[in-house]
């Protein structure tokens, strides 16, 4: 990132591919950081990067970006914000949602600036962020709740009832094109399925 401080960013996200089980770290190019006004500016630009026209929603090549802005994780009023950005498999265009919560400032607690998932599992999975270690685990046991259901369950699961998650319940898992994501149940995301 060059010697330069950066202030309010971390300058690196997560990517997951689900389909290889990978994870990588990598940098936010320093020129998109000055460019793009905080995380939703920086999650449009990784769709407009990423995701082709021609993508169907529902594949494994559409991706899940999620991003933080500078403020995120401030005390800073409103600014906890994560926002996700996706295909909409409703709309079949760009969607963008907030997220309130403290699923944002966690994120960047954790050291990123945003995730990207992409890439579709081979079986249930949940993805864990604990301080600087990323896992991909089973989540057999989780397929089938309700959201507050498997909400609770997974925070059980780490041990950290103070944490944060982001979930889907049965609507996603069976990929129905108006299913959605919700973060800190019980807050509802919306924007067109995702």
């Amino acid at each position: 990132m060059g010697q330069e401080k950066l202030y309010g960013y971390n300058g690196k996200i997560i990517r997951i591919n689900l389909s290889k089980e990978k994870l990588t770290f990598e940098e936010v190019p320093r020129k998109w950081l000055d460019k793009y006004l905080g995380g939703r500016g920086l999650a449009a630009r990784y769709y407009y990067e990423e995701i082709s026209p021609y993508t169907s929603p529902l594949s494994p090549e559409n991706k899940l970006i999620i991003m933080t802005g500078p403020l995120t994780g401030t005390s800073v009023w409103g600014s906890s914000k994560a926002h996700i950005v996706t295909k909409s498999p409703l709309t079949n265009i760009y969607t963008v949602s907030n997220a309130g919560g403290h699923f944002g400032a966690y994120i960047k607690k954790a050291g990123y600036d945003g995730i990207i998932i992409e890439g579709r599992a081979s079986e249930p999975s949940y993805i864990s962020i604990i301080d600087d270690e990323v896992k991909i685990s089973n989540a057999e046991d989780l397929w089938g709740l309700k959201i507050n259901e498997a909400h609770k369950v997974l925070l059980d699961k780490l041990g950290d009832n103070n944490g944060t998650a982001a979930c889907i319940g049965p609507a996603g898992e069976k990929l129905s094109r108006i299913a959605s994501v919700l973060v800190d149940f019980p807050g509802s995301r919306r924007g067109g399925s995702f």
